[in-house]
């Protein structure tokens, strides 16, 4: 059984457990039973096929608890995830789009000619530049961060919380992200500046250990 499959069966339950809005009118239509044809049972059943036995096939009993979920659930949850692939390639499009714009209309060099009016310390240089370059990227990007982070996630019912609130824990994140990315960056450039040849090496290992980090 893949990795992607498991996930999906899972995330098609979450969908129709969790989902706080309402769904389209056909998937309202009540089943047979009397429920929405999005709706799961309270209590869920363990399939014949899911039984204990000296027979038992974990392919077979992910099938059987599979047909247990509602259709409407299952292509719901298929459109979440086909959706978030598709923005794995908008996001990358739009990043790079940004970067090309930041280069392009000089505000790259803008912002490292402010940081070295700052300070004369490097390091410190680096961490102005850091900041600049997270609140523009940032503006930039705001549309499409609203739209997977809130839009998106309440259109499929995954979130309850409100816009106010949300966006409030998008600037502490922000103010985090300043601060500690920061720190990474001034560490990461120091290791360029002072191992030119095996840079390459040693910014790896700086990367690697900050993807390691809870932030």
């Amino acid at each position: 059984m893949s990795r992607s499959r498991i996930l999906l069966s899972l995330a098609a339950v979450l969908v129709a457990t969790l989902s706080g809005g309402r769904p389209a009118a056909a998937a309202d239509a009540p089943a047979p039973g009397g429920l929405p044809a999005t709706a799961m049972p309270s209590v869920v059943a363990v399939p014949q096929a899911a039984q204990p036995s000296a027979r038992f096939d974990p392919e077979a009993a992910t099938e059987a608890y599979l047909a247990e979920i509602p259709a409407a659930a299952r292509a719901r949850s298929d459109a979440y995830f086909e959706g978030g692939y598709w923005l794995i390639l908008w996001d990358f499009l739009y990043g790079a789009g940004v970067a090309l714009l930041l280069l392009g209309l000089g505000w790259s060099a803008g912002m490292r000619n402010v940081a070295e009016r700052a300070t004369r310390f490097k390091p410190v240089h680096t961490f102005v530049y850091w900041v600049q370059y997270l609140l523009v990227t940032s503006i930039l990007g705001f549309p499409l961060i609203v739209y997977e982070g809130y839009s998106r996630e309440h259109q499929y019912g995954l979130a309850t919380q409100t816009f106010g609130p949300w966006m409030n824990d998008q600037l502490k994140g922000l103010v985090v992200n300043a601060v500690l990315g920061g720190v990474f960056a001034i560490v990461l450039f120091g290791v360029v500046r002072r191992l030119r040849r095996t840079w390459w090496i040693w910014g790896t290992v700086v990367t690697t250990a900050k993807k390691k980090m809870p932030w």
